[in-house]
C-alpha cells in the first residue's frame, strides 16, 4: 500500500489516544511515558476514552467512542483500533502506535480481524508507524511502504534498584517457603498460564506462582502484589517462565524480570522472541521441552548473566525519548 508522506504543521497539540484502564499494563505504561515526554516539550494531551476497562462489549465500545472523537490535532498518535474507527472525521496525519493488533488476543479473535482489516485501509492516512519490536515490524512491511520504527518500551532504571530487604520474612508473609519459585507471570488466559501450570506440575520440589489480575484458574500459588513487593518477588524467583498465547509487543514481564537478575524461559510469541535472544535467554521451540527446560535451570541455580542484565537496563527513558524526539524532528514537529 502506498504510504502518506505528507509533513505535519502547525495547530493544535498532539492528541494521544489511551484507553481508561484501572491496571496499568505494557501499552498503557508505554502511553503514559510517551503522553510525560509530550507534556513536558507542551506538545501533547491524551485523548482518554473512558468506560472501555471492563465488560464483554469492551472493545466494541472503544470503537465506537474513538469512531466519535472530532477535532483537528496537530498530529495525531493513534492505536490499531481508534485508527480503524476513523471513517474520514479526522483529515490531520497520524502517527501509528502499535502494541499489538486486534485479534492477537484470545477474546476478539473474529472482531479483531475486522479491526485489522479496517486499520490496514487507513494506513494511507499514516505519517509513521512506530511498533514495539522487528516482529511487527516485518508485519508492517507487507502492509505500508513507510516510515516504520522500532521504539522499544521504557524503563525506569531507578525503579528496579531495589532497598534490601529480609528474604526470609518476605517470603513468610507471601505464604511462600524456601523451595525455588517458578513465576509464570498474571494469571491470564492469553499469557498461557494454564498450558504452562500444568506442564510444570510435575516438577517436584518447586513453587510455582502467578500475580496480579487474572480470568482463570491455573493450580498455582496465586499473589495480590502492590509493584514492590512484586520486584522483590521477581529477584527471588529462580526463573520467569512465559508461554504466552498473544502477540505482545515487548513482554514488560519478561524485561522486568531480567532487570531483577532473574532467567526466562519463553517462546517466539510476538515481540518476546526478540527479547529473550537479545538477553541471550532460553527460548523454548517445544512445549514438551519446557519441563526439561525448568528443571535444568532449576538445578543450575544461576542468576542471569551480568551481559544479560546490562542489556536489559540498555531499554532506559532517555533512549525512549531520544527516538521520539528524532521521530517527531523529522515529521517536522516540535
Amino acid at each position: 500500500m502506498e504510504a502518506a508522506h505528507r509533513g505535519v504543521e502547525g495547530g493544535a497539540p498532539i492528541g494521544v489516544f489511551c484507553k481508561e484502564e484501572k491496571v496499568l499494563r505494557g501499552g498503557n505504561v508505554y502511553d503514559r511515558y510517551l503522553l510525560e515526554y509530550l507534556r513536558r516539550r507542551g506538545l501533547g494531551e491524551a485523548i482518554l476514552i473512558r468506560g472501555c476497562a471492563q465488560g464483554p462489549c469492551r472493545r466494541l465500545r472503544y470503537f465506537l467512542k474513538c469512531h466519535g472523537v472530532r477535532g483537528e490535532r496537530r498530529l495525531y498518535i493513534e492505536d490499531p483500533r481508534s485508527l480503524a474507527a476513523n471513517y474520514g472525521q479526522r483529515s490531520r496525519p497520524a502517527i501509528l502506535l502499535v502494541h499489538n493488533l486486534p485479534g492477537s488476543r484470545l477474546q476478539d479473535r473474529t472482531f479483531g480481524r475486522f479491526l485489522t482489516w479496517r486499520m490496514r485501509s487507513h494506513l494511507r492516512r499514516v505519517a509513521a508507524i512506530v511498533v514495539e519490536s522487528h516482529w511487527y515490524r516485518d508485519i508492517f512491511r507487507h502492509w505500508y511502504a513507510g516510515d516504520i520504527r522500532v521504539i522499544h518500551s521504557p524503563f525506569n532504571l531507578e525503579t528496579y534498584n531495589l532497598a534490601p530487604f529480609d528474604a526470609a520474612a518476605f517470603r513468610a508473609r507471601l505464604g511462600l517457603d524456601a523451595r525455588p519459585i517458578i513465576y509464570l507471570g498474571p494469571r491470564r488466559r492469553e499469557k498461557g498460564v494454564v498450558e504452562t501450570a500444568r506442564s510444570l506440575r510435575q516438577l517436584k520440589g518447586v513453587q510455582l506462582v502467578t500475580s496480579g489480575g487474572g480470568d482463570v484458574d491455573a493450580p498455582t500459588i496465586h499473589l495480590a502484589l502492590g509493584f514492590e513487593d512484586y520486584l522483590r518477588l521477581l529477584s527471588l524467583a529462580t526463573v520467569t517462565v512465559l508461554l504466552s498465547r498473544e502477540a505482545e509487543g515487548w513482554p514488560r514481564v519478561a524485561h522486568e524480570s531480567l532487570l531483577m537478575g532473574t532467567p526466562v524461559i519463553g517462546n517466539r510469541a510476538g515481540g518476546l522472541g526478540e527479547l529473550l535472544e537479545g538477553g541471550a535467554q532460553a527460548l523454548c521451540e517445544s512445549p514438551g521441552d519446557l519441563p526439561g527446560l525448568v528443571q535444568k535451570t532449576v538445578f543450575a541455580g544461576r542468576r542471569a548473566a551480568p551481559e544479560s542484565v546490562a542489556w536489559s537496563r540498555s531499554f532506559d527513558v532517555e533512549r525512549f525519548e531520544s527516538a521520539w524526539g528524532r521521530l517527531f524532528s523529522d515529521l517536522g514537529v516540535g
